[in-house]
């Protein structure tokens, strides 16, 4: 039952995160650097902040006791999850956001889901359960390969434009690349600070969803930095900012809103996932909330349009790519089926 709960959670997760970006599409009068601009200050700092207020009672005493390097692994890898947000922004503009997605999101993936392993238990890298993962994140790979055709040969049918740029889908699928080598880190840092961290939920009677929430105080605050700086300089470049202020619609808020809860909220869901999913639920929960991240991404931008007068090939890979992500979520599942069973036994034994 908890396997199911938990990819019940992920499902959500996905779902959520997976459409959170839409909004800007109805935001069109605004430079789009102000809409991410905007977007950061709730995303990043305001619901981050105010959700984990709400969830942890004495939240300061709690940060307090949480050692000094954790902080710094979490903050650390924050920034440079910030940077690997820039890039995102960037290659939507080349490949629109279901591809781009599945280019950040599936290496995001592959590198947060094999790198925690390492990290917590070297010795399950050769396991069933290791092998189980490898063997999702390679079908996680392909899926990659497929969607990354799919954008070619879907710029080369439609011969389109998207944004300031020339749709130039081999140079967004680089950046879509980069992104997700660089915004794993921010799977990889709450893996290795959620053990230690969920130590203080018995110690200090608190809920294990609230301290599972904290790790991402740092990670989302530190992101902040690079991604908020970016997009200002862009606007400054561009002498967007009086552009900003002028076309600012009272219903832009709204929508503004409902990204930056979207986006952090999908993370509430995703560290229960990890709660249910037991020692190794991050290992496991991280590249099955990217899988469904990337479904509802591309479900999505389906259903708005992107894959019109496409040409059959294209959507042919799109649909194989999508297989391919399903099988990878239910080979995460046996896995968690075989992590829970695991810890099961050792807890008989001991």
């Amino acid at each position: 039952m908890s396997i199911l709960l938990a990819i019940l959670f992920a499902a959500l997760a996905g779902a959520v995160n997976g459409t959170y970006a839409f909004p800007l599409k109805h935001m069109k009068s605004m430079p789009s650097e102000a809409s991410w601009l905007l977007f950061s200050l709730l995303g990043f700092l305001f619901f981050p902040w105010i959700t984990v207020h709400l969830l942890v009672p004495n939240l300061w005493s709690i940060i307090q006791q949480i050692p000094l390097d954790t902080w710094i692994i979490l903050t650390g890898s924050g920034f440079v999850f910030g940077l690997g947000m820039v890039l995102c922004t960037i290659a939507l503009r080349y490949v629109g956001i279901g591809i781009a997605f599945v280019l950040n999101l599936s290496f995001g993936a592959i590198s947060g889901g094999v790198l925690p392993i390492f990290i917590m238990a070297p010795e399950r890298v050769w396991s069933v359960f290791g092998l189980v993962d490898f063997s999702a994140l390679l079908l996680f790979l392909l899926g990659v390969v497929f969607a990354a055709k799919a954008a070619i040969l879907r710029q080369h049918h439609q011969g389109t434009h998207r944004g300031d740029y020339a749709c130039n889908s081999k140079f967004g699928i680089v950046l879509g690349v980069l992104s997700g080598l660089l915004t794993s880190m921010q799977g990889v840092a709450y893996s290795y600070a959620l053990p230690s961290v969920q130590q203080l939920s018995v110690k200090m009677n608190i809920s294990a969803l609230g301290i599972a929430n904290i790790p991402w105080l740092g990670i989302f605050t530190a992101a902040f930095i690079p991604f908020f700086l970016y997009q200002a300089y862009m606007l400054q470049r561009k002498k967007q900012w009086q552009q900003m202020i002028q076309n600012f619609k009272f219903h832009y808020l709204f929508l503004l809103v409902i990204m930056g809860s979207f986006y952090y909220l999908s993370l509430v869901l995703y560290s229960q996932a990890c709660i249910l999913l037991g020692d190794f639920g991050s290992v496991l929960a991280w590249p099955m909330l990217m899988i469904f991240i990337i479904l509802a991404a591309n479900i999505t931008g389906f259903i708005q349009g992107e894959w019109v007068d496409c040409g059959l090939k294209a959507k042919l890979n799109l649909f194989f790519a999508l297989f391919l992500l399903a099988a990878a979520i239910f080979l995460l599942s046996y896995g968690a089926h075989i992590n829970i069973s695991y810890h099961a036994v050792i807890e008989r034994l001991s």
